[in-house]
């Protein structure tokens, strides 16, 4: 297990010599952040995007794995907000684009890691001249006497700073074009949809239409909303959900987030409790997609017992362009996740939550409590654990902690998994959910209790995930080619002309050996998951954006 010291603002000689007071043996070295190398792109076509890529902080603890301690270096992104063409800064910075940072008190001379567009005039404006700047800075002065204005002009890519020069007061960051002009903040795309005017306003919601831009074709051939970045690239503009990772880093041009649920009776499955998870895994050169719509914000996950699970392998060695021949597996059905039940044990048992609103489940499942696949010791084998307040013991819990879900695999499409925590064999995907947006007020689940989170903090284990072309899958492709047809929960052939049929994919021969472990994301830009080993779990929300449907 991992354990954690808190050393941000600390120097590494000093970190070094804490570490060996404490015990260790020293900091090893530094595991870097766990960030994607590229940038996302805007699907509004004609317009170039911000100056400003991505940002975010670096924040510092020591790690423990395995008896070796490592200074890990997290990404941080509270107290960040940049505003395109917000500056009032004068003499000369008028309309350039700004960067609000927190305060902080680290001496690092790269805590602040920003990627830029293109080649871009920087402007830091501080109280004195940190610590960190070298003689290529040019000093200036500003109207407000209690700052000072230092420039400097830098190419595209990823650049470093420190931090303010006094950690109460942090500075601000002004960017304009290499030239010194303002960016010119981007009129209507050439995409933009028939009848739309409505132009997007930087660090406001985007409009509708331009969500509509983000979209992918499914299995199908009919078109689906897929995957898009918090924040637009272009634009600057607010979608309020996220939808974990970019299914571009395993080389996927995205993917149809409703596409299954479309098959099942136009099921009501909300668009951002869409989900994605990325591995990459570069020893096997095997990409892993993995969809599961789990949001916390609405009731739907506490009656409804089947939810759309998607699994797709892809081969990383074939370049993006290649697709759809780079995937090997491609997997989509309503994976079971069975009863919900209180995350708080009252007398031993974790009760099923009963009663729930069917009102607030449109598809007309309420919570299921039998027929459920037991375990005679542990209970049910597939469930979801939700936060609960009062569990009818007179004691209420604190609005806090996990929830908790285990389901969603499915053997008869040559899913396998090598075990399981405790012993048990059901095979199954485990996700963590930190802070969910909402928990039920009691075990009836009638209301909700709205949280200041948006359930963004994600872990998701499996222990070594395998797929393969098995006999049962031989049984279901009557073409032996790889592509076949099953209905909706992934356990019976169905044919091309049947309307609620989910197009399913293994390779013939193929056996994909995937992700082993606990992997989390701490990448609030693409969603890149890794394994814990690498990664902690912050909070990815970007500019207190995210709305409580998340």
């Amino acid at each position: 297990m991992n354990s954690k010291l808190m050393i941000a603002g600390l120097g590494l000689s000093l970190v070094g010599t804490l570490a060996a007071c404490i015990g260790g043996t020293g900091v090893t070295g530094e595991v870097a952040p766990q960030i994607a190398s590229d940038l996302t792109s805007s699907a509004a076509a004609g317009v170039q995007p911000r100056l400003v890529g991505r940002y975010y902080a670096i924040n510092a603890f020591e790690q423990n794995n395995n008896n070796v301690t490592q200074l890990k270096l997290e990404p941080a992104y509270d107290g960040f907000k940049y505003k395109p063409n917000n500056s009032k800064y004068t003499p000369g910075f008028t309309n350039w684009d700004t960067l609000t940072v927190p305060n902080s008190n680290s001496t690092r001379a790269d805590w602040l890691r920003l990627t830029l567009t293109r080649d871009a005039k920087i402007a830091i404006l501080d109280m004195q001249k940190p610590t960190w700047m070298d003689g290529s800075w040019t000093e200036g002065k500003l109207s407000d006497p209690t700052f000072k204005s230092y420039q400097k002009n830098f190419k595209a890519g990823e650049i470093q700073l420190g931090a303010s020069s006094n950690p109460q007061k942090p500075y601000t960051v002004l960017f304009a074009e290499a030239d010194g002009t303002p960016s010119v903040y981007p009129g209507m795309p050439t995409n933009v949809p028939v009848g739309e005017t409505q132009k997007p306003v930087a660090n406001t919601n985007c409009p509708a239409w331009l969500n509509k831009l983000y979209t992918v074709k499914g299995p199908d051939d009919q078109m689906y909303d897929s995957w898009h970045p918090q924040i637009d690239p272009a634009y600057w503009c607010y979608f309020g959900v996220e939808h974990g990772s970019d299914p571009a880093l395993v080389g996927l041009p995205g993917w149809a987030l409703g596409y299954v649920a479309r098959k099942n009776n136009d099921q009501a499955e909300l668009l951002e409790g869409f989900k994605g998870i990325a591995i990459r895994d570069e020893k096997t050169k095997l990409g892993w997609y993995i969809n599961i719509h789990s949001e916390t914000g609405d009731l739907h996950r506490v009656c409804t017992q089947k939810h759309t699970v998607v699994v797709i392998v892809t081969d990383l060695t074939m370049p993006a362009s290649s697709y759809p021949a780079n995937v090997l597996a491609r997997l989509g059905y309503k994976g079971d996740f069975g009863a919900s039940q209180s995350t708080r044990e009252l007398a031993g048992t974790h009760p099923i939550i009963t009663g729930t609103n069917a009102g607030a489940c449109p598809d007309d499942q309420k919570t299921i409590s039998a027929g459920l696949t037991t375990n005679p010791k542990d209970g049910p084998v597939f469930f979801k654990n939700i936060r609960v307040l009062a569990n009818g013991d007179g004691k209420t819990q604190e609005n806090n902690g996990y929830e908790n879900w285990q389901g969603g695999l499915n053997s008869t499409l040559g899913m396998s998994v090598a075990g399981w925590f405790g012993g048990n064999t059901q095979p199954r995907f485990k996700i963590d959910i930190r802070n969910p947006s909402t928990a039920c007020n009691d075990l009836t689940c009638i209301n909700t209790v709205t949280n200041d989170s948006h359930g963004d903090e994600r872990t998701f284990f499996v222990p070594e995930l395998k797929i393969a072309y098995t006999d049962t899958v031989r049984l279901l492709d009557e073409n032996n080619d790889g592509e076949f047809y099953t209905d909706v929960y992934g356990k019976v052939r169905s044919t091309s002309s049947d309307p609620k049929a989910i197009k399913q994919f293994i390779k013939p021969g193929v056996t994909l050996v995937g992700p082993d472990g606990g992997f989390h994301t701490e990448d609030a830009w693409r969603g890149l998951y890794v394994d814990d080993n690498l990664a902690g779990v912050p909070r990815i929300e970007l500019e207190k954006a995210l709305l409580n449907t998340n």
